[in-house]
């Protein structure tokens, strides 16, 4: 048996990286789509290339595309998704913090004892 690692500060939760998988899963969709909207079944087209052709190749090319987009963008998008909810968490955490000690003032301003 060793010790107990403690978990970094900088570590999500569960119901944190649902969260942050929730909108990697969006971005990815929003990337689909614009791929799809500027690279369309007739994106492209010639009329020295068969119609089967012209869709093939504009769906090799979606796929292309898409992949290239996430590689660029998503590390990034996933940094910044990451920043917002660790800071978030900060603020929730201060929330907290504050109600808790408005909470023992007004109770010890009553007479009570502190809990």
């Amino acid at each position: 048996m060793g010790k107990v690692k403690k978990a970094l500060e900088t570590s999500l939760d569960y119901n944190e990286r649902a969260k942050l998988k929730e909108a990697v899963a969006e971005q990815c969709r929003q990337y689909r789509q614009k791929i799809n909207q500027k690279f369309h079944d007739n994106f492209d087209s010639s009329i020295m290339m068969s119609e089967e052709a012209t869709k093939a190749k504009n769906e090799i090319l979606r796929k292309i595309k898409y992949e290239k987009m996430k590689q660029a963008k998503l590390s990034n998008f996933i940094r910044i998704e990451r920043e917002k909810i660790l800071h978030q968490r900060d603020i929730d955490q201060r929330q907290l913090l504050m109600n808790h000690s408005q909470t023992s003032l007004f109770s010890t301003s009553k007479g009570e004892a502190p809990q």
